[in-house]
């Protein structure tokens, strides 16, 4: 587990920054699960804490920026629990294996031996890759809705229970917190519609009937959906979507980071 852990040591850094973010701070305090549904959970703080936030991230973890971590470093100094709820090992191996957005010097069917063989160099990676590989198929949205589903019930209620989402898991998140006892829900670039296909309901039909305070805090340029998204989709009296201007991967400058964890704090009415 110890191993296990510290392979994802890196992948939990590029949410968090400073002190909070460093790898002795993360050793010392980073409590690791690996849960029946073969997902990991990790966390920061006390499991049985009053106050929590669940994390639960974009697939494309790899190109993951700090855009959360101010704000939950200032959770966390108000004394929250951070509970990171990770894709399936099956999901992370199929992404660290994925040669689509590297190697392009090179042709496509070289790509993936060469990333395959550069990873197998790097020992780190092997007990995240021979878990992965014993789970035979990656779980459909359906399967991953209900696991998460599972794990907020088990949760169970709590004084401030809260999800903060990026990309794919605030699709997930929406799908499930009004049947557990999650108080509010925050998505960071809600992807409303891939850029390579077309509408896909199951994105955001459920939005609106949704009765969990759920605040989307969208890009401008967000090719998953801008500024439009107001006007093509049918969205709860209980959303509330901001904009920022920036895209689906939320690259922030210093000001812009700010202003989002103003915003966020407003909508949980921490301050």
């Amino acid at each position: 587990m110890k191993k296990y852990a510290a392979i994802k040591l890196r992948f939990l850094e590029t949410f968090l920054s400073g002190e909070l973010g460093s790898k002795k701070y993360l050793r010392t305090h980073l409590k690791v699960i690996y849960t029946e549904d073969k997902n990991l959970v990790q966390s920061m703080g006390a499991l049985d804490n009053e106050y929590v936030i669940v994390i639960i991230g974009r697939d494309n973890f790899q190109r993951e920026t700090n855009c959360l971590s101010l704000f939950l470093s200032t959770m966390r100094d108000k004394g929250y629990t951070l509970i990171w709820y990770q894709p399936t090992c099956k999901n992370i191996v199929k992404k660290l294996l994925d040669p689509s957005a590297t190697y392009s010097q090179f042709p496509s069917y070289i790509r993936k031996p060469l990333k395959l063989f550069l990873l197998l160099l790097n020992f780190r990676y092997w007990p995240l890759m021979i878990q992965g590989s014993r789970i035979l198929e990656s779980p459909t949205l359906l399967d991953r809705c209900a696991t998460f589903k599972k794990f907020l019930q088990n949760l169970g209620p709590r004084k401030h229970l809260v999800v903060l989402s990026r990309s794919i898991g605030g699709v997930i998140a929406s799908r499930v917190v009004d049947d557990t006892p999650v108080h509010q829900v925050v998505c960071l670039g809600y992807p409303f519609k891939h850029p390579q296909f077309p509408e896909e309901p199951h994105r955001f039909e459920h939005l609106e009937h949704l009765k969990t305070p759920f605040l989307i805090i969208q890009g401008k340029l967000d090719e998953y959906g801008g500024e439009d998204v107001l006007r093509t989709y049918r969205l709860s009296p209980t959303t509330r979507v901001d904009f920022m201007d920036t895209d689906h991967d939320f690259f922030l400058d210093a000001d812009m980071n700010k202003n989002l964890v103003s915003k966020v704090k407003e909508f949980l009415g921490v301050f």
